[in-house]
């Protein structure tokens, strides 16, 4: 559980903005495989993050990045109003109403015909 921190640093943002979207903040991230540089760029874009590429990272990089969300509020201001953002649309609940309406009307959709029991 995250305690009450400005930033947090993370390899892989997915982890923080899919599971703590509630306690969404500023992050260092550090991608090291799969899709996590995909992921990285993606959070950066949207103004909540600063990246260290895996083959250059150094204590003293990630302090020099750490200083840097510390210092410019934007960072924290940014994650706080997509956060807020990603609380209010409800995607879980969309997706439940989605997929039961899907399964109400399987049989509506091209190819998925209920099979008729009468043989002509």
């Amino acid at each position: 559980m995250l305690g009450p921190f400005e930033i947090v640093a993370e390899g892989r943002p997915v982890a923080l903005t899919a599971h703590k979207p509630r306690m969404l903040l500023a992050m260092l991230v550090v991608p090291f495989a799969h899709d996590q540089p995909d992921n990285a760029q993606r959070v950066e874009r949207l103004g909540i993050s600063r990246t260290i590429p895996r083959r250059r990272y150094s204590a003293e990089r990630a302090a020099n990045e750490l200083r840097r969300l510390l210092a410019d509020p934007a960072y924290a201001r940014r994650a706080e109003s997509i956060g807020r953002h990603v609380r209010e649309e409800d995607g879980v609940g969309r997706a439940c109403d989605a997929i039961e309406a899907l399964l109400r009307d399987w049989h509506r959709l091209p190819g998925c015909a209920i099979p008729s029991d009468s043989e002509d």
